[in-house]
């Protein structure tokens, strides 16, 4: 059975619990790439830039209550709930602006904003990596340099560590 008929099964749908946990390994695989046996900075900013796109996806999708269970895809679901919504600004469904705007303005229009010294240090850290991520980045073969590896994972290390703070 291939990787990706055995992921159909075992991962049938796409859930913000299975995305907290790919975030997680993304983190860590791109901090393995920044700082292993074997450097691959450029594989490294890529990882730790999805691992910040998957957390903000994660985060909003639990405070606007989608049940862990339910399908991020279903047609009508959570995905096209972000996507439609008055507040998404994305350019697409990898924008790291567009998700933090999204969260952020979900947030505040619930009347439960972020404070303020956690929304200014979740912004100045998203547009850290935002200036060294895309998602086009996977078609790119130039090394990060060594302080842009060091930015991107600065920045996806604080929403790792303060990822609780962003959805409760």
């Amino acid at each position: 059975m291939s990787f990706l008929n055995r992921l159909a099964v075992l991962e049938p749908v796409e859930t913000w619990p299975g995305i907290e946990t790919a975030a997680e390994e993304r983190f860590l695989d791109g901090f393995a790439l920044a700082t292993g046996g074997v450097v691959r900075p450029t594989a490294a900013v890529y990882l730790l830039g999805y691992s910040v796109e998957l957390r903000l996806k994660a985060a909003f999708f639990r405070f606007t209550g989608v049940a862990p269970h339910e399908d991020l895809w279903a047609v009508g679901g959570p995905m096209a709930y972000a996507r439609n919504h008055a507040g998404w600004h994305g350019r697409n469904l990898h924008d790291l602006l567009g998700w933090l705007g999204l969260l952020t303005d979900e947030r505040a229009a619930l009347g439960q904003p972020l404070p303020v010294e956690t929304a200014t240090l979740l912004q100045l850290s998203v547009l850290t990596v935002d200036a060294h991520w895309r998602e086009t980045l996977r078609y790119k073969h130039t090394a990060a340099a060594p302080g842009e590896v060091e930015e991107a994972y600065q920045g996806a290390d604080w929403l790792r560590a303060n990822y609780e703070r962003l959805w409760s």
